[in-house]
This record gives C-alpha cells, sequence and structure tokens, in this order.
C-alpha cells in the first residue's frame, strides 16, 4: 500500500542523535531584543476583546514593513522567504481595510509591499479557513510568517477537547512542516486572564510565547505571560493621542536603563559614550567591551554588537597605535 505510514521509518526521523547539531534558531519576532517568536513556532496574543491586540499586531507589521522596532517590537521576515501572510478571521470588509490602512499609516507608505499578503476569511466556516491556510501555504513557500487573528474562529466549539487538540496539532504540524512563525490571537475570559476552555489551555501549551494584552484607563498594555526562551521584557504601554491622530509609547512603561541599546535616542547613545570614556580618553577593543558590560550589565555579544554600532556610526574612531577614542560625529 502506498498510502500506508512507515512507522519505522518515522520513528527514526523522530529519534535523538548523538552528535547532530541543529540548525540555529531563526528568531523573527524580538520585543526590547529579546527573543520572541522563531520558525517552527508559535506565538499568542492574549486578552479581551477590544483590549488593543489589534493595536500590537499592526505594530509588529509596521516594524516588518519599516524595518525598524515599533513600541519595541521588532518583526524581521525570513530574508530568503520574505512573505507575510495575514488571515483575518473575524472583522468585517469595513474593518478589515481600515486596518490595513492604520498599518500603512503607521509604516508610513501609500501602498503594501509585495511581501505582505493580506487575507479576510471571515465569511468562510472554520474548516474551509483551514483549507485556505494551508492552500495558502503550500502554494507561497517563500513565506515565514504567519498571522491568524484569531484562532478562535478555526474550530466549532473552543470548549470541545478532541476538537481543540486537532486544530493545535495542525497548528504545530504547519509551523514545523513549513518552517514558518505563526502569530494568533485568542480572546481570554470575562477577569482578562482566564483562557478560554480547551483551545486556550492546548494553545498556551503550544506557544513558544504568550503575550497579554489589557486596557487602563484607555490605555493598551502590553506584558509577558509566559515566554519559553526569552528571560522577559518590561511592559509596554501606548496611549492614542488625538493630535497625532495614532497611538504613541508611554516611556513610563518602560525603564529605559533595561532596553536595548538599539531603542537609545542619539543623546543616550552619547550619555552612554560619555560614562564608557570616563576615567580613560583611549582604550583598546577590550577595554571598550568591558566599559560597555559594566555601564550596561549585559554579556558579551551584546557589548560586541554595541562596539559596532558605535563604530559603524563613526561615533568613535582608532588611533596609529590601535586605540579606541571618542570622534564625536553626529549620525
Amino acid at each position: 500500500m502506498s498510502n500506508e505510514i512507515n512507522y519505522i521509518e518515522l520513528l527514526n526521523k523522530r529519534a535523538y542523535i548523538p552528535g547532530h547539531i541543529p540548525n540555529k534558531e531563526n528568531i523573527l519576532f524580538k520585543i526590547q531584543g529579546e527573543n520572541i517568536g522563531a520558525t517552527g513556532s508559535l506565538v499568542i496574543f492574549s486578552g479581551l476583546p477590544k483590549s488593543g491586540k489589534s493595536t500590537f499586531l499592526t505594530a509588529c507589521l509596521a516594524s516588518a514593513i519599516s524595518r525598524q522596532p515599533v513600541f519595541t517590537l521588532e518583526l524581521i521576515p525570513d530574508k530568503l522567504r520574505p512573505k507575510i501572510a495575514i488571515f483575518d478571521t473575524e472583522s468585517s470588509e469595513s474593518d478589515f481595510y481600515k486596518h490595513i490602512d492604520r498599518i500603512k499609516s503607521i509604516s508610513g507608505i501609500n501602498e503594501l509591499p509585495e511581501n505582505i499578503k493580506p487575507y479576510n476569511t471571515r465569511p468562510d466556516d472554520p474548516a474551509m479557513q483551514i483549507k485556505l491556510i494551508s492552500e495558502y501555504l503550500e502554494n507561497n513557500t517563500d513565506t515565514s510568517i504567519l498571522f491568524i487573528d484569531t484562532l478562535l474562529d478555526l474550530c466549532n466549539n473552543f470548549n470541545d477537547e478532541v476538537e481543540s487538540k486537532k486544530l493545535m496539532s495542525w497548528i504545530k504540524k504547519i509551523s514545523f512542516e513549513k518552517n514558518i512563525l505563526i502569530i494568533s490571537v485568542l480572546h481570554t475570559g470575562k477577569d482578562g486572564l482566564q483562557r478560554l476552555g480547551h483551545l486556550g489551555a492546548n494553545a498556551d501549551r503550544a506557544a513558544q510565547s504568550v503575550l497579554q494584552v489589557r486596557k487602563d484607563e484607555g490605555n493598551f498594555i502590553l506584558e509577558s505571560k509566559f515566554l519559553r526562551s526569552s528571560g522577559g521584557f518590561l511592559p509596554i504601554e501606548v496611549k492614542y493621542n488625538k493630535d497625532s491622530n495614532a497611538y504613541i509609547l508611554e516611556n513610563k512603561g518602560i525603564a529605559e536603563s533595561k532596553l536595548h541599546w538599539k531603542y537609545y535616542s542619539r543623546d543616550k547613545h552619547f550619555e552612554k559614550l560619555e560614562m564608557i570614556f570616563t576615567d580613560q580618553k583611549l582604550l583598546s577593543y577590550d577595554q571598550f567591551i568591558k566599559e560597555i558590560s559594566r555601564i550596561e550589565s549585559r554579556g558579551v555579544n551584546y557589548c560586541k554588537e554595541y562596539f559596532k554600532y558605535f563604530k559603524d556610526k563613526e561615533m568613535i574612531t582608532q588611533n596609529i597605535n590601535g586605540f579606541w577614542l571618542d570622534s564625536r560625529i553626529l549620525f
């Protein structure tokens, strides 16, 4: 029988192989420099309806388009597979297009790039939506990120144990076989914390990261609920600014001393240089790295990346004896 499963062969594929070195983790989603989501995994944004989940999803997409962090969220599609698919399962046609307009507005563009592929599948039942997503992935192998808003619309009964388990098995399967990062939304119960039935419990267990969104006095706050691959990030609080007709980051939610250097302002970089060169005006490379580590309380890789930034921006220069000094060339 050609369709018969060879269980021995399948078991051998799943076995641990001594000496095997797996491929380096391909991180596509970061918050404040921390690993939130990689290919082959699932990230969940959870919270009450209308709590601001779509605001942070929009920020993710705007980051991918503008190629810079938005609200300290950074989404980076794979260079060889740049497509990002968006399956909106619950919005009306009007809201769907308004959402796309917000993405374009935050990104500062008039038209979506060709690698962004949005679909509105609200009219379709759960089985058809799953088929449409599967069909898309089969015909777009250059996709590395898949948004599903929301998981709830891919099943008939979120409290059905068998159906919920089957849906999450499919999610894990396509993330593995297609080597994609799946970012999805899942509503919580009335208290904003309780998971929705068996679907919520299974999604939490399958996810690399579960991010909690809540609303407080009109502001939207993003916090970590469960992170499998990160030590955590500081809460992100955004508020709507009537004057600019846009959401802005509230700095009080993030202690700047804990931010990754990527999110420092120009003045903050200069302040760090002042601290680095306080005792000595000439530093060897090793001394420079040690000073960054002392000031930032970070590891060697972080310090080397920060040194490279200073060098690339010509904020430091090397003299003929190989020592580094503060050149203060504006960037």
